[in-house]
């Protein structure tokens, strides 16, 4: 209900649940190719979230309650963003106290996630 998606933003509907209210511009990744396994996930976006142009989320994210995802974010797999934060940067940290940031694991995966989102964006971004 009262629900904008610009075109193109979502892959696939199925997997994409959006709470009303809520306002979508950048684009929502529900798949994954790894060793060449496709895998898909579900991702939630909460009452009253925005998710700017621009900006990724990727797979098993949960963007809870009065969400906003800046402009050119990158949200890593898995990231559970927490009700009524702001989150910017590549990959997302959380702008609004009181808030838990992404982790700043710096293993292979996060490594290799955060260059491919880079080379990603910069495609996509220019």
């Amino acid at each position: 209900k009262n629900v904008s998606v610009q075109p193109g933003c979502i892959e696939d509907y199925d997997l994409v649940e959006v709470g009303d209210f809520s306002t979508i511009g950048g684009t929502i990744l529900t798949e994954t190719v790894s060793l060449g396994v496709q895998t898909t996930s579900r991702t939630r976006i909460g009452f009253n979230s925005h998710v700017s142009e621009k900006s990724i989320v990727s797979p098993k994210v949960v963007i809870e309650d009065n969400v906003t995802v800046g402009i050119r974010c990158a949200v890593p797999p898995g990231t559970n963003l927490a009700n009524g934060t702001q989150w910017t940067g590549k990959p997302a940290t959380a702008k609004s106290q009181g808030s838990e940031p992404c982790s700043d694991d710096t293993s292979a995966d996060q490594r290799k996630w955060k260059y491919a989102t880079t080379q990603y964006c910069s495609l996509v971004l220019s």
